[in-house]
């Protein structure tokens, strides 16, 4: 079976642990890659680069209250070729 995982992940200044280098869902994406043999697709977006937790979550909300998606690079991959898909993304304010 052909398997992939999808993700975002936000590294930088995150709750809680401070100042990240990779995001919390790309450990949890790599594990699963690790232990499914699953290729990856990492949703890339440098519209969050280099800010502050509090202001990046005070945005997300703005965005998600207007139903904004922010601009991603690159095409998404084929999903037709594979049979299970796992996607992750960060929960804030206790979604995703």
């Amino acid at each position: 079976m052909n398997k992939i995982v999808i993700f975002f992940s936000h590294a930088g200044d995150n709750y809680s642990v401070g100042n990240i280098e990779v995001g919390n869902t790309k450990i949890v994406a790599d594990y699963i890659s690790e232990i499914t043999g699953a290729d990856q697709y990492e949703i890339v977006t440098h519209k969050y680069d280099g800010m502050a937790y509090m202001p990046l979550i005070n945005l997300a909300q703005e965005e998600a209250n207007k139903g904004e998606l922010p601009p991603y690079e690159g095409a998404a991959p084929d999903l037709s070729q594979y049979d299970t898909v796992f996607i992750g993304g960060p929960v804030w304010w206790g979604t995703c």
